[in-house]
């Protein structure tokens, strides 16, 4: 332990000396502000008894106690790790064995222990031992990661203030009611009352980038009970306590309260006084804060939870494979089994009757026999050689270099099992603002008192009070934080762009925001100062749509004023001389996002009843938010229109381009918007989800028996329209969203080529994403940037962040995240094509291989009278996967292609591909040659070699026959040939030979003879590679006649590409896939 008394100076120096307690009493002065439920206007002064506060606490917290009885984490110690030294081993072994076919394999290992087993139980360990430990280490490896990441974070040194003096301790180290000091550009290690800083306003400058991705600087003010004050004296000489209730995840509210026992009062605490563990420090020295919440209590703890697990439809189509290759192999034993019984029981031998066991037993030794032999049926390492690829994808994606930007950087892959379902989405829903669009806002127009005006030639009069009102209302009626930087600059950080258009188009005409602090805000009006006291401020939210701030001068007798800016639709029923539809309309019209502001001025009677109401609400701690909202609509109420704006968001670089080459390949496009009907519909022109020749459906009404009629009547015509696109707008979304007509809005959208839905909330984004996933053959993917796009992108098969301007919280949830949103082009195209392809015909080629070597098995045992024996070496039957044929897989899943990235690029059609292999009509044809080969390879040998070789040489030769088909199959099935291919698989076909030689010569003088005798013989190499070419020939041929005579579009573009790339020409890829189209109005 260090001591830091400096530290202490430090503050105590940056402190006003008047640290004198007193009991305020419940005051409505202006001091008050809503940027902070805790100014001394929330301070309430009651007995014990009195039931005002309407709560039991959860747990009070002694500020420099002990807290013993404190029933959540005392100390500040994170664990995400999943194991330890005692669990590692169980639980890895438990997760691996919920996979069916580790199970499978395990029952052949015990069976392979029993004395009648006819294969030694070491070689039918060997190969799980190796999966399972290849899949414990990747386990072990992740895990190790995250421990060292912890013990990194519980290691770092913090200042406290324990035993009279600023003491160094463990991050893990710290207590509940202990009294923490951060210090510049440093992060908070727990959830913090801020109490004050270095700083002479007592500000604390942070960011929320490590919490939500947020890098803009924000600040918040000390707690208004200790300004002026030296909150280490003041804990000295007095008790005081935090209530506060359980920990929760909601990242939007606190709701506890201070407390000091010897008078019974309280002051309420919100999430507005509240430093949350993760952020960080900037521009200020140190801050002093209490700690309220440790380890996993705390806020960002509660959140980092891994996103909903999502069963992929590849993997569940390995599962359907999985279990009907299970059920055809008991199948299978169960018919061995039955045959070598009837067998055994016609025979003639009266003394082998007579020491045959009863047929119970037998039938239990047959099929257990026959199970570890045809166990091979089912791959062990598929899912392992899956996991390996996906690995490397995850790899792939994050160092492509056609997938960054200066700006956001790399693509990141968050969930690797994901990139396979990449390439067969049907759906891509898209939020617009910030996914779309640049999230750079810039005032175009305003209009007010009548008139229409450009924003960039728009000259302020300073003699018009109603130009004078809107600009003091853009400079006031906002959350801007204003930092005064050490070169005298003012910087505005804002969490909206629009607030920060707003102030920046005021301050351009000298009403400058010049200063903001807890209970003030100055404005520089043409060189004039002025101080405006904060009185109260409702912040916006997705339900309320609106902010409102309730401000007066300081220094004269002005009535309070309330300014509140809004959506349209919001602010015309609160509003008492709404007449701006046609002109938010038109604005709407031209892609502008328009607000509507209005005001209203409070007499000191209705403003100081109205007060205490707020105050009220703000003081409690249970349904804090529900109580500040019903008084927000007490006040809300008989606005008076100040004008409207209209500001242009770009769009993002490649959208439109990115959009049209989605539905090229024959993807429907939704895009769900909070914006109102006539901005959904300007960008969709734009961005090409409305077509120059697209007929438009709109269902705007408010009334259910309309929507009802709007939908029948779109249904019939839908059919003779072109490329038709949905457009459906407020309340009417709520409607086709409920059981009534929710089956007609999905027969109509599935008609239609795009659908757009405008005024919709963050939850009736989920849940029409939810609608779309439930349909038949639908497979959705979700793309959007914000907080509001979360809940969609977590219920969607596949989600997309993309990286925002406001935070990272979508990108933080999704499956992968992107820079820009034209990235999805080449992520969809190319990766996800390619993952797909490759994944798939890993699989297949898997499963073909074991079905060549377990059924030349089956007919070895049919030939030998059904003997449950292996025809296989034993110590060949664990390398046919492990070694023999590991190659041909792991190149197909990293290298395969079946077309240029240039080809599936310039071509979207070529995005879905009719032939799927994981379909089994697409699979027929591989069992059916894997049979073939099969009986080729088996009876070539058998009928070449005969008896005049011993059974283990024919076994032998049989099983070095199958091991080079599968291998050479898998060559002339490659589509792309490139060096890795030309090295690697001549490898192959030489390692074969190579180690069954030494092998047998070697390690295993039971077979030596084989190379004496078998080997030198060229009888036995005729057999061989007749056999191999006998059982490849039929595929040589379908796909020869394939080729030449049925080609598939495929194969005709990516020729057409090898041709002109061996001309010289190559396409390009970039360009856009079509013209760029006019916009053209809407006649709504």
């Amino acid at each position: 332990m260090q001591s830091s008394s400096s530290s202490s100076s430090l503050i105590e120096t940056s402190l006003s000396s008047d640290d004198t307690t007193r009991t305020p009493k419940t005051d409505l002065s202006t001091n008050s502000s809503s940027n902070s439920s805790s100014s001394s206007s929330n301070v309430v002064n009651l007995d014990a008894k009195d039931a005002s506060i309407g709560i039991d606490p959860w747990a009070s917290i002694e500020i420099f106690g002990e807290n013993k009885s404190y029933p959540g984490q005392k100390n500040n110690l994170v664990k995400t790790n999943r194991y330890n030294l005692i669990t590692f081993l169980p639980l890895t072994l438990f997760e691996n064995f919920r996979n069916l076919a580790n199970i499978f394999f395990l029952t052949s290992v015990i069976i392979s222990f029993l004395p009648y087993s006819p294969v030694s139980a070491i070689f039918v360990l060997v190969p799980l031992l190796f999966v399972l430990s290849v899949s414990i280490i990747k386990a072990g490896v992740e895990d190790l990661i995250k421990h060292h990441e912890d013990k990194k974070w519980n290691s770092q040194p913090c200042k406290v203030f324990r035993n009279k003096q600023w003491t160094t301790v463990t991050s893990d180290k710290l207590k509940v009611g202990d009294i923490l000091m951060v210090e510049k550009d440093e992060m908070i290690p727990a959830d913090l009352l801020y109490l004050t800083s270095s700083q002479d306003d007592n500000l604390a400058y942070y960011s929320e980038t490590s919490l939500n991705g947020e890098s803009a600087v924000k600040t918040m003010n000390c707690y208004s009970h200790f300004k002026g004050k030296d909150p280490i004296k003041e804990f000295s000489r007095h008790k005081y306590y935090l209530d506060v209730s359980e920990p929760d995840r909601d990242l939007t509210r606190y709701d506890m309260r201070l407390r000091r026992p010897q008078d019974h009062t309280f002051w309420a605490v919100s999430i507005k006084n509240v430093l949350l563990r993760g952020v960080m420090t900037h521009y200020t020295q140190n801050i002093v804060g209490i700690v309220i919440r440790t380890g996993h209590d705390t806020k960002i703890m509660k959140n980092m939870k891994h996103p909903p697990a999502k069963m992929t439809s590849f993997d569940r189509g390995l599962n359907r494979m999985i279990i009907a290759l299970f059920i055809i192999f008991v199948i299978l034993v169960t018919l061995s089994t039955g045959i070598a019984l009837i067998i055994e029981k016609k025979t003639d031998f009266t003394l082998v009757l007579d020491t045959i066991p009863s047929v119970g037993q037998n039938f239990g030794e047959y099929f257990m026999q026959y199970f570890i032999i045809y166990s091979y049926f089912i791959p062990i390492s598929m899912m392992v050689t899956i996991e390996l690829i996906r690995l490397f994808f995850k790899i792939l994606m994050s160092y492509d270099a056609e997938m960054f930007d200066p700006e956001f950087g790399h693509a990141i892959e968050n969930n690797s099992n994901q990139i396979g379902q990449l390439g067969i989405v049907t759906h891509v829903l898209s939020d617009k603002t910030g996914t779309l669009t640049e999230n750079l806002m810039e005032l175009q127009k305003l209009s007010f008192n009548g008139n229409d005006y450009n924003a960039e030639t728009f000259q302020l009069d300073f003699k018009d009070k109603a130009a004078m009102n809107f600009l003091k209302s853009m400079a006031l009626c906002n959350n801007v934080i204003v930092h005064n930087s050490p070169s005298g600059k003012i910087e505005y950080n804002a969490d909206s762009p629009d607030e920060a258009a707003f102030v920046d188009f005021a301050a351009k005409h000298n009403v400058r925001l010049i200063a903001r602090d807890l209970n003030t805000m100055t404005v520089e009006i043409d060189g004039v100062k002025k101080v405006f006291n904060i009185l109260a401020q409702l912040p916006f939210n997705s339900d309320r749509k609106r902010m409102s701030i309730l401000i007066q001068e300081e220094g004269t007798n002005d009535q309070a004023i309330l300014f509140t800016k809004g959506a349209d639709n919001i602010m015309q029923n609160l509003t008492i001389d709404y007449n701006k539809t046609n002109l938010v309309n038109e604005y709407a019209i031209s892609g502008l996002r328009t607000l509507v502001f209005a005001y209203k001025e409070m007499k000191d009677e209705e403003l100081e009843q109205w007060l205490r109401t707020y105050h009220e609400a703000e003081s409690s701690i249970e349904d804090r938010d529900k109580k500040v909202a019903e008084a927000a609509k007490e006040v809300e109420c008989d606005l008076s229109v100040i004008g409207v704006t209209g500001v242009e968001d770009k769009l993002q670089e490649g959208v439109p381009d990115t959009i049209y080459w989605l539905r090229k390949a024959d993807l429907k496009i939704w895009v769900l918007t909070g914006d109102k009907l006539e901005t959904a519909v300007a960008i969709g022109r734009t961005t090409k989800v409305i077509l120059p020749d697209s007929d438009v459906i709109i269902i705007g009404t408010e009334s259910h028996e309309e929507v009802g009629h709007l939908l029948e009547s779109a249904q019939r015509e839908i059919d003779e329209m072109t490329n038709p696109v949905l457009i459906v707008s407020g309340n009417a979304v709520e409607m086709c969203l409920k059981d009534e007509y929710l089956k007609q809005f999905m027969d109509l959208a599935d008609k239609s080529s795009a659908v757009i839905l405008s005024r919709v909330s963050p939850f009736m984004k989920a849940q029409v994403t939810a609608a779309v996933k439930a349909r038949k053959d639908c497979f959705t993917l979700a793309i959007g940037d914000g907080a509001n796009d979360v809940g969609m992108i977590q219920i969607s098969d596949v989600g997309v962040g993309v990286f925002g301007r406001e935070g990272s919280q979508a990108a933080q949830a999704a499956d992968f995240s992107l820079p820009r949103f034209r990235h999805l082009k080449r992520l969809m195209g190319v990766h996800g094509h390619w993952s797909y392809y490759r994944f798939s015909n890993v699989a297949l080629f898997m499963l073909y291989k074991c079905f060549v070597f377990t059924f030349a098995q089956v007919w070895w045992t049919i030939y030998n009278l059904s003997t449950p024996q292996s025809y296989y070496i034993d110590f060949y039957l664990s390398l046919f996967n492990l070694i023999f044929t590991v190659l041909p897989p792991a190149i197909i899943g990293v290298t395969e292609q079946d077309l240029p990235q240039e080809v599936l690029l310039e071509h979207p059609e070529l995005y879905k591909d009719p032939f799927d292999v994981m379909k089994f009509k697409d699979q027929v044809w591989y069992f059916i040659l894997a049979l073939y080969q099969s009986v080729v390879v088996f009876y070539g040998i058998i009928l070449v070699m005969g008896d005049t070789e011993s059974l283990k040489a024919n076994g032998l030769f049989t099983y070095i026959a199958v091991c080079y088909t599968v291998v050479i199959q898998a060559i002339l099935w490659t589509k792309y040939h490139n060096i890795f291919n030309w090295i690697l698989y001549p490898f192959n076909l030489v390692l074969i030979l190579l180690i069954a030689v030494v092998n047998l010569w070697t390690a295993n003088i039971d077979y030596k003879h084989i190379v004496e005798s078998s080997m030198s013989k060229g009888k036995c190499w005729f057999a061989l590679i007749g056999t191999v070419i006998a059982a490849l020939l039929p595929s040589i041929i379908a796909d020869g006649i394939a080729k030449r005579f049925f080609p598939t579009k495929k194969r005709i573009y990516c020729e057409r590409y090898y041709l002109q790339k061996k001309s010289g020409y190559v396409p390009d890829y970039e360009a856009e896939v079509e013209p760029d189209y006019t916009l053209n109005s809407l006649d709504l």
